[in-house]
């Protein structure tokens, strides 16, 4: 298929995803609550009603677009991260989540077969593949982790896969199926993306930026990094803290950019896009250098 030929199609995935979840909204609130919700409560939580968690839909669209453009692997890879993801917000809605062996070898099987995608694509060797599953994992976690503010990991998603694609072909059509959650999501949010949607988001930019990474079967870090060095940076100061701490690195904080920023006294409001602002300033110069 020559992508070349798909625009308009990209763009038309917006108003597809804006209907599904305008729908998915007015059933849960008018017909039957049939999504899992975030409840409020004390510590890291600032909203003051339950709030669905609807990341789901626009993964699932994610997962149609990849599948319709013969990605089978990444189409696998992002539908186990949806699995995985509900079964996590199902689990806190009742209580603690799931165990994080049972989500981190969720997620590994996921980074896995979407390494395999990138490996089909672009041609590399199985031993350059084995290292980008790391970095698929490490990724999508890491997205994961700064979903904590409204709008930051949709933002932040979005913004790079339209930096990877420029707006053009299958990675655009992701681009705009998520670019449909943002109104949802903030300023004032009325779905949350959940660890469904948050962990698909990320293997959805880890797939992009491996992709545009290691086209022609070698792999360039900083083509890699740019679109997605503040979820690396923010990734890696918090497990290292946690760690010279004593915590475990999956235990949840508030030492996130996001929370230093508002600790500085940014509104809330304002910190997705402050941060979305120097991703992009980080982007530019890292691949100017």
């Amino acid at each position: 298929m020559n992508l070349e030929q798909l625009w308009p199609m990209p763009l038309a995935v917006l108003p597809a995803s804006i209907l599904l979840l305008l729908f998915a909204l007015i059933s849960h609130r008018r017909l039957r609550a049939w999504l899992p919700e975030d409840a409020p409560g004390a510590g890291r939580k600032r909203h003051l009603r339950p709030t669905p968690m609807a990341g789901m839909l626009p993964a699932t669209l994610s997962v149609a677009i990849a599948w319709y453009l013969d990605r089978e692997f990444l189409a696998l890879g992002i539908l186990v991260s949806i699995g995985v993801g509900l079964y996590d917000d199902w689990d806190k809605e009742k209580g603690d989540g799931i165990s994080w062996r049972i989500k981190g070898l969720g997620m590994l099987l996921a980074a896995v077969l979407v390494a395999i995608e990138v490996q089909v694509v672009t041609g590399i060797t199985w031993q350059v593949a084995a290292l980008a599953g790391c970095a698929i994992f490490c990724l999508a976690n890491a997205l994961n982790f700064l979903d904590n503010c409204d709008g930051l990991a949709t933002g932040l998603g979005v913004a790079a896969l339209f930096w990877v694609s420029g707006l053009d072909g299958e990675l655009a059509m992701l681009g705009f199926a998520w670019l449909a959650f943002l109104p949802f999501n903030w300023p004032r949010p009325v779905l949350f993306l959940g660890d469904q949607g948050a962990l698909a988001l990320g293997i959805c930019v880890a797939y992009a930026c491996l992709w545009r990474a290691c086209q022609g079967g070698e792999c360039s870090l900083m083509m890699a990094l740019a679109p997605c060095s503040l979820l690396a940076l923010d990734f890696t100061q918090v497990i290292l803290m946690r760690v010279h701490l004593g915590y475990t690195p999956w235990t949840a904080d508030r030492r996130h950019l996001s929370h230093i920023l508002m600790n500085w006294g940014v509104p809330g409001v304002l910190v997705a896009p402050v941060l979305l602002a120097l991703a992009l300033l980080a982007a530019w110069g890292l691949e100017s250098l």
